[in-house]
């Protein structure tokens, strides 16, 4: 309340009072000094003013109040606002950490993988030091030649000294057996699913069966998996087939790296040609591959087909 809206409560206060004692001294007048003296024109202007100051100032005070009110509901509604977004975040980054431990707890099984696979590699290495460090302690062994004229009787065995140990050899297989397994390969080459595919191409390579070539250069040009028409080109190479060398340099193109890079070694084995094709090289590299196979091929071919025994087919 202001100094004004005081001073003039004092004012009306101290009429009313002397109001009150002048009339209360006064005979004949009815009723209480104070319900007359409220209902003098003067005090009734003095509190009238009050009143109105009053209302001025309590009007101010309740904006002041409001606005405040209003302030602390901003502030309250940003607060939540940063609280929800600190949630959010704190959410995010948890989930974004599982992920990442998840991707690392994949990666240390991966390496688990690779280090155990590692170790058997150099348990074999050591194994394979160990034995070649055998050989190398074993003493030379002098060979001597005993040159004696031959005469009659009975001529004495040589002496060919301690017997070396030697690799052993696989017993023969029986034809039967044999005959049996190529042509389980040969029925097994015309299905297009590659773990069937696989052993057929390995039998036919193994057992070098030629009427199975036309089948490999098919499955080398028009196979449905990279898988199978790498496994063929390897083939080819491995049998040293003189008509594949085209359909070889035509894989030179192919769109998977692996049969490309699979078809050129191939190329090498049956010619000695190098294509002079990286593994990284992009289409316009093996392009000019396959141009310098075909170029090589046209001037050489019958050279590389006498030397193989394999002559051209006629038309």
């Amino acid at each position: 309340m202001s100094k004004l809206a005081f001073i003039l409560a004092l004012y009306a206060a101290g009429i009313a009072t002397w109001l009150w004692l002048d009339r209360g001294a006064s005979p004949g007048v009815q009723g209480t000094p104070a319900a007359e003296s409220a209902g003098h024109p003067e005090v009734r202007a003095v509190l009238g003013e009050v009143r109105t100051l009053w209302r001025a100032e309590l009007k101010d005070t309740l904006r002041d109040v409001n606005w405040r009110f209003a302030e602390m509901d901003t502030l309250r509604k940003s607060m939540e606002t940063g609280v929800q977004s600190m949630q959010k975040a704190a959410e995010d980054s948890s989930q974004a950490n599982y992920g990442m431990l998840e991707s690392i707890k994949e990666d240390v099984q991966r390496f688990g993988k690779a280090t155990n696979n590692l170790e058997a590699v150099v348990s074999r290495l050591e194994a394979l030091e160990a034995r070649l460090k055998v050989l190398e302690e074993r003493p030379a062994q002098v060979i001597r030649e005993v040159v004696t004229e031959r005469g009659p009787g009975p001529v004495a065995p040589k002496d060919d000294g301690p017997k070396r140990p030697s690799l052993p050899t696989e017993p023969e297989r029986d034809p039967a057996e044999v005959a049996r397994e190529i042509e389980e390969a040969r029925a097994a080459l015309g299905s297009e699913d590659v773990d069937k595919l696989f052993p057929a191409i390995e039998r036919i390579r193994e057992h070098r069966v030629l009427d199975a070539v036309p089948r490999l250069i098919e499955i080398l040009a028009n196979h449905k998996d990279e898988f199978g028409r790498t496994a063929a080109a390897s083939a080819l190479g491995d049998m040293r087939i003189a008509d594949a060398v085209i359909p070889l340099a035509e894989a030179l193109v192919d769109k998977s790296d692996l049969v490309a890079n699979q078809a050129a070694k191939a190329i090498r084995q049956i010619t000695d040609f190098d294509t002079e094709l990286t593994l990284t090289a992009g289409i316009r590299g093996r392009r000019a591959a396959r141009g310098r196979v075909k170029e090589w091929w046209r001037a050489h071919e019958a050279a590389v087909r006498a030397t193989l025994e394999q002559p051209a087919k006629g038309p």
